[in-house]
């Protein structure tokens, strides 16, 4: 018995390590291509927003994202480095850490040859976190890392359930698992498709409402009257339009059947190819055709989780596809790492691992210049120059997200022309946002010429160089 339990303790360390290891190189690889602050390349134009709220302690736009928020800005204040540096490195560590809980599940579940199984576990780790869609929200500054994590944390406690106890604790962090990452986002709901099936109901309801607490913060936040704030938390009606992301719920009716069945297209694209990438997808088939009914069960719901947020993309207008997609990349890894460990086992292993070795080293050499952004301050630039260039106490107006948000980092994250207020179009038709950013103006559009009319300050617009004329 005791030397059981040694031999068993011996295979979780070499697991652990394992996994370990993997996160260093990983991160290692993120954070040399990591922007150095805020970006606008490959779907990245929301960083500003995000960054600016993570300094301030303040209110992105919907849902919030108060747990993040909430860490990000204690990092701020213990860090001495640029917020949107700090947000970036958080991202890269959190996505890093959710291919190690995944690595690690695959390891639990894997072949009892441990070589063979450190093989495949490690392999589809790499082959994933080397694609360009982890790897991309790894690079700059967003509040869609944690959902990668959250993913990785049900599907990672989906491949161990079956070995522990069925108790009333056991439903209760599923629930808690389930409600932290709807607090998040609540698109993070599809993960009850890979959780295990709780035995006692009203302990994981109860778990679940005790995990969105963190919803709570977002009152506390707005409390504060931070200098970023979106929307009005502080009355019950705004709070809940926040979380619900009411701002964008016309994004639901925007399209025709052409555009739905396009972005259905682009979701699926960015899966297969940006994420599993071929040969992820081709191993998740293997894996299905040849594993055992417990991995084909999870395969299903997986598959079932993927359809819903590929159709809930097709259906919502919303440019960022990768965070979506993501939650399907992350817990595909163990379906990955059960049909290489398939198609090792019917093989030469020698070969296979050489084969797979250079399909991955082949996969980081083409995605490496794609997500590098070591040198990409143009967003950065771009504030800096705008604010400087206007005169004291003007009024900047901007009709473009990615300059606007810039423009915001650059006050309140670099502490740039405190004396300068900034006015979107887009924005302005919403009544908090013009009591709170201009509220001597009573116009119904924020038209340059009538704003400096009626307010006696001057009034510029922003052009795409960065320049206020």
């Amino acid at each position: 018995m005791i030397a059981r339990f040694g031999r068993r303790s011996a295979v979780r360390g070499h697991d652990l390590a394992a996994s370990a290891i993997l996160v260093a190189i990983v991160l290692l690889g993120y954070v040399t291509t990591a922007a150095p602050s805020i970006t606008w390349s490959r779907g990245s134009a929301d960083s500003g927003d995000i960054t600016a709220a993570v300094a301030t302690a303040g209110i992105p736009h919907p849902p919030g994202y108060p747990l993040f928020v909430t860490v990000g800005y204690a990092l701020t204040r213990i860090v001495p480095a640029e917020p949107a540096r700090i947000v970036t490195m958080l991202d890269a560590a959190l996505i890093a850490t959710a291919l190690g809980i995944v690595c690690w599940a695959a390891l639990q579940t894997g072949a009892r040859r441990r070589p063979a199984a450190i093989f495949a576990a490690v392999g589809a780790t790499l082959a994933v976190g080397a694609g360009s869609l982890l790897w991309n929200l790894a690079t700059f500054p967003n509040a869609h890392a944690p959902n990668v994590a959250f993913a990785a944390l049900a599907i990672a406690t989906a491949m161990t359930d079956p070995t522990g106890p069925r108790t009333a604790r056991r439903d209760l962090g599923l629930g808690l698992l389930l409600g932290a990452a709807m607090s998040h986002h609540l698109t993070l709901a599809v993960l009850v498709f890979i959780l295990p099936v709780p035995r006692r109901g009203l302990v994981w309801v109860a778990g679940a409402i005790a995990g969105l607490s963190p919803w709570l913060l977002l009152p506390i936040l707005a409390a504060r009257v931070p200098a970023h704030a979106w929307g009005d938390v502080a009355t019950f009606g705004g709070f809940l339009d926040h979380i619900v992301a009411r701002q964008y719920h016309e994004y639901f009716a925007s399209q025709g059947i052409t555009q739905v069945l396009s972005r259905a297209v682009v979701g699926a694209r960015s899966l297969v190819v940006d994420g599993l990438g071929p040969i992820g997808s081709v191993l998740v088939a293997i894996a299905v055709a040849s594993a055992g009914r417990s991995t084909q069960m999870l395969a299903l719901r997986w598959a079932a989780m993927t359809l819903t947020i590929l159709a809930f993309f097709s259906l919502y207008a919303a440019r960022d596809v990768g965070s979506y997609v993501s939650i399907s990349v992350i817990t595909a890894v163990p379906l990955i790492a059960a049909g290489l460990s398939a198609v090792a086992d019917r093989s030469n292993g020698r070969i296979v691992a050489v084969v797979v070795g250079g399909l991955i080293a082949a996969q980081v050499a083409m995605t490496f210049p794609v997500v590098d952004r070591r040198r990409d301050t143009e967003a950065r630039d771009f504030a800096r120059v705008a604010l400087s260039s206007a005169p004291d106490s003007a009024i900047l107006v901007t009709d473009n997200d990615a300059r606007t948000f810039a423009l915001w980092y650059g006050q309140v994250g670099l502490g740039l022309r405190p004396d300068i207020t900034i006015v979107d179009r887009s924005l302005w038709p919403l009544a908090w946002y013009r009591r709170r950013v201009l509220p001597e103006y009573r116009g119904q559009v924020a038209d340059a010429a009538a704003v400096e009319l009626q307010t006696g300050r001057r009034t510029l617009i922003v052009d795409d160089v960065g320049i206020a004329r």
